[in-house]
């Protein structure tokens, strides 16, 4: 009979490290769908907007802490700002902002947000179509797109409060008019129309 001399065996289990999850958060931005697929950053000079920007949210599932956020604007391979949160100001156009965040041991995660820089008469324009294409009757659509167009010719020779009054005239024209008959549509002009009044008043 043998009896084996008793072994003491070590068994070094190796934790993976799963990796972090990136969340942005935008302050700013206008959804116009379904005109625009991409949200919208009105400008109010004609230029640029100002973006606020935000990786709060993130998270990482081993309890890590994340110590690195990066914000680059897409293709540029230089990250324009880092920290939590970053405010932004951004040129006429499309922009596809990515958050890298990387925790304590090295592993990294993004996130991504496109939208699209616009001036006033641009997303005014938006507005414009969607009531020209809508079902309300034609007699009502004239003076909305009358009144739009003052907005737009407005805002283009840099006049923001009487842009913003134009607007303002356009929502309690909808409040009257559509409201009842057509609610959806009533409030989705009133919340676009809101939303360039907010960026013109920035």
């Amino acid at each position: 009979m043998c009896v084996s001399t008793p072994a003491t065996v070590s068994i070094n289990v190796r934790v993976s490290n799963r990796p972090p999850v990136a969340k942005i958060t935008t302050e700013g931005l206008a959804d116009f769908s379904p005109a625009s697929a991409n949200k919208l950053l009105i400008s109010n000079n004609g230029t640029n907007a100002c973006l606020g920007l935000s990786g709060a949210l993130s998270s990482d599932p081993d309890g890590d802490a994340i110590v690195l956020y990066q914000w680059f604007d897409e293709p540029s391979p230089l990250a324009f700002a880092t920290g939590v949160t970053v405010h932004e100001c951004l040129d006429l156009g499309q922009h596809t902002i990515i958050l890298v965040v990387t925790d304590a041991r090295g592993a990294t995660g993004s996130d991504q947000v496109t939208f699209e820089v616009v001036d006033a008469s641009d997303a005014i324009d938006l507005l414009i179509e969607d009531i020209n294409n809508s079902t309300i009757a034609r007699g009502n659509k004239r003076p909305f797109i009358a009144t739009l167009k003052a907005a737009s010719a407005a805002a283009d020779r840099g006049s923001i409060e009487a842009a913003a009054n134009q607007l303002h005239a356009l929502q309690n024209k909808l409040r009257a008019q559509v409201s009842k008959s057509n609610p959806a549509e009533a409030a989705r002009w009133t919340a676009w129309a809101q939303s360039i009044i907010d960026a013109l008043n920035q």
